[in-house]
C-alpha cells in the first residue's frame, strides 16, 4: 500500500517534470525538428547517390553479362563437339571429370591429331582409373566381382580380356539403366537415341549425351571397318573377328565408355528429383 509519504513524492516529481517540460519543451522540439530536417536533406542526397550508383553499375556490368550469356549458351554446342570428337576416336569424356579441363580438350580436338589425343586420354585415364573403378563398384555393387576382375586384367596388360569384359559391362549397364542394349542400332540409329530423351533435362545434358545419339566406330558393322587394324569395335572383337585389338590405348578407351555409361544414372536422378 502507498504511504502518503509515497504519493507526495510522486505528485513533487511530476510537478518538476512539467517545470522542466515548460521550460525546455519548446528548444527540445525545435531540436528535433532541426535534426529530422537535416537527416531528411542528409538522406535524400544519399538516396540520390546510391540510385546513381546502381544505374552506373548496370551500365557497366550489363556488357558483361552479355558476355557470361552468350558464352553460358555457347556452351552445350562447344561440348557435344568435344564429346562427339572424342568419341570417334574411341575415348567418351566423362562430364564428372572433364570440364574443368574444357579448354584444354578443345585445344586438342582442334588439333585433330588422334595421335595427341591417344597420348593425352590416356594419361589421364591411368591417371584416374582406381577413382573410376571405385565409383563402378559402388554403383553397381552386383557388378563388383565382374568388374574387379575386369580392372584387374588391364593392369596385369591381359588387354585381350579387360577389353571385351569392359564392353559387356557398359552394354549391361546401359540397359541396365535405359532398358536397351548400348550397341544396337536400327537402319543407323542407335537404340539409346530414343531412350535417353527421356533422361535429358537441359540443352547441357543433351550435350553431354550427344554420343548416345550418333552411330560411332564403336558401333559400326564389322563392314565398314578394317579388320586387320587395331581399331576398337564391339561386334569385331566380341565376335572374334578381329585379333589386333589388344592394346593398353583399346583398353582405357572401354574403360571410358565403361565409366561414361555409368554417368547417365547421374543424369536420370536428376531429372527425377526434378520432377519431384
Amino acid at each position: 500500500m502507498i504511504t502518503n509519504r509515497e504519493i507526495q513524492q510522486i505528485l513533487e516529481l511530476k510537478k518538476q517534470v512539467q517545470k522542466f517540460w515548460e521550460t525546455h519543451g519548446a528548444e527540445i522540439l525545435r531540436r528535433v525538428r532541426i535534426a529530422e530536417e537535416a537527416y531528411s536533406r542528409v538522406w535524400n542526397q544519399l538516396g540520390d547517390q546510391l540510385l546513381q550508383s546502381i544505374e552506373d553499375f548496370q551500365q557497366y556490368i550489363a556488357p558483361h553479362l552479355e558476355l557470361v550469356r552468350q558464352a553460358i549458351d555457347a556452351l552445350p554446342p562447344r561440348i557435344k563437339r568435344i564429346m562427339i570428337h572424342f568419341a570417334e576416336s574411341g575415348w567418351f569424356v566423362s562430364p564428372w571429370l572433364e570440364f574443368a579441363h574444357l579448354t584444354e580438350l578443345q585445344e586438342i580436338a582442334d588439333r585433330d591429331d588422334a595421335d595427341s589425343i591417344d597420348e593425352v586420354m590416356a594419361s589421364y585415364f591411368r591417371a584416374e582409373l582406381d577413382a573410376i573403378e571405385d565409383s563402378l563398384i559402388t554403383q553397381f555393387s552386383s557388378r563388383a566381382p565382374i568388374l574387379k576382375s575386369a580392372f584387374t586384367l588391364h593392369r596385369e596388360a591381359r588387354y585381350e580380356a579387360s577389353i571385351p569384359l569392359f564392353l559387356i559391362q557398359a552394354d549391361g549397364i546401359c540397359h541396365e539403366i535405359l532398358g536397351v542394349q548400348l550397341f544396337r542400332q536400327s537402319q543407323g540409329i542407335p537404340a539409346t537415341a530414343d531412350a535417353i530423351d527421356t533422361h535429358s533435362i537441359d540443352p547441357l545434358a543433351a550435350a553431354i549425351m550427344e554420343p548416345l545419339r550418333v552411330l560411332l566406330p564403336i558401333s559400326y558393322h564389322t563392314s565398314r571397318i578394317d579388320l586387320t587394324t587395331s581399331m576398337l569395335n564391339r561386334h569385331a572383337i566380341l565376335h572374334g573377328l578381329t585379333t589386333a585389338y589388344p592394346s593398353e590405348v583399346n583398353s582405357l578407351k572401354a574403360a571410358s565408355l565403361l565409366y561414361y555409361v555409368s554417368t547417365i544414372r547421374v543424369h536420370r536422378n536428376v531429372k527425377n528429383a526434378a520432377a519431384n
